[in-house]
């Protein structure tokens, strides 16, 4: 797959694996969440993340990655 931009990419995701059921939709609301804060912190030079927001991201970003991972491996 190729996308010329992020919200492509975004996109993309949720076709091949939210809307295929083979990710829970509770995840493409997390990449969707984490789109909507990057495209913030980069835009937006008032928006401040709380130091909370940010260990909330990273964890889940660590689950997430994991479960990524076992996708594109086929397990």
């Amino acid at each position: 797959m190729q996308f010329a931009r992020h919200s492509g990419v975004l996109s993309g995701f949720r076709r091949t694996f939210v809307k295929t059921g083979r990710l829970d939709k509770a995840w493409g609301s997390f990449y969707h969440t984490l789109f909507e804060d990057r495209q913030e912190g980069d835009y937006l030079p008032t928006r401040v993340f709380s130091t909370e927001e940010v260990s909330d991201h990273l964890a889940k970003a660590r689950e997430f990655v994991s479960i990524i991972r076992m996708l594109i491996d086929g397990s």
